[in-house]
């Protein structure tokens, strides 16, 4: 990847918040991690976050009603990346 595509790959716009846990359903692949963006599910095989961040938790329901406490770091911000293998990096 040249310098110019991992420049188009940061996100500068908008904050964006961030909730990251342990991906319980990885199956010894390298995607240890799950990292929800602004609702949208990635799973990624390392994070590095570079600002505060604290712990949350939320209630979530499955698609059978059951409903699980999820715990995550979470944290946000408008400058982050996702590499081509698969580490999230948080400014």
């Amino acid at each position: 990847m040249v310098q110019d595509d991992i420049i188009n790959l940061i996100k500068t716009n908008t904050m964006a918040e961030f909730k990251i846990r342990f991906n319980t359903e990885h199956n010894g692949s390298d995607l240890k991690w799950r990292a929800i963006i602004d609702g949208e599910e990635q799973k990624l095989k390392n994070i590095i976050i570079n600002c505060p961040s604290k712990t949350t938790e939320d209630w979530v329901t499955s698609a059978d009603n059951t409903q699980f406490l999820k715990h995550h770091i979470s944290c946000t911000s408008k400058k982050w990346n996702i590499s081509e293998d698969k580490v999230l990096t948080i400014w």
